[in-house]
């Protein structure tokens, strides 16, 4: 069987070969992370947006219904007013007859 020699200096160089290493490990995980988080941000503003966008097209859609509905009753009222006053009318040619 071959022995080969180790040497503190290679330890050392070993060491320092793996702690490099892990350190260029340590500043790709962070880089992802920043790159994920810028990503994470992005998406949070786009969804933001999207609700926004819903929620005013839902208070728009919503207020347009309602200004039907006082319409309606308006002219509901103005009909009923206007049916009034000739019944009111014919009543009243009725009564000088």
């Amino acid at each position: 069987p071959h022995h080969k020699k180790i040497n503190r200096k290679g330890i050392c160089e070993a060491m320092d070969q793996q702690d490099y290493s892990q350190q260029n490990d340590l500043e790709k995980r962070l880089l992802q992370s920043k790159e994920e988080e810028r990503i994470r941000d992005e998406l949070e503003m786009e969804i933001e947006r999207n609700l926004e966008a819903e929620f005013k097209d839902g208070i728009y859609n919503l207020a347009l219904k309602l200004r039907r509905l006082y319409e309606q009753r308006r002219e509901r009222e103005e009909s009923s007013d206007v049916s009034m006053r000739k019944s009111k009318r014919v009543l009243e040619v009725n009564i000088s007859i």
